[in-house]
């Protein structure tokens, strides 16, 4: 009887302890590897759709041009 009560408080004590415990590393790693980027950029406007759609067409055609 007394071993089968040490074994549950040992397993309850065990279970405590493990739950306490927090991994952290991917949190460390995150703010090690971040960067602050000074990228100044404006948004382009339109003053049609038919306008857009030239541009966004001319840079598909670019980017698939150079990333085949």
């Amino acid at each position: 009887m007394r071993k089968i009560i040490f074994f549950t408080l040992f397993l309850s004590v065990f279970s405590f302890a493990n739950a306490s415990l927090e991994d952290n590393s991917i949190i460390e790693a995150l703010e090690e590897d971040a960067k602050v980027l000074k990228t100044d950029f404006d948004l382009k406007s339109f003053n049609s759709c038919q306008d857009m759609e030239d541009v966004m067409s001319s840079y598909i055609k670019e980017y698939w041009k150079n990333n085949k």
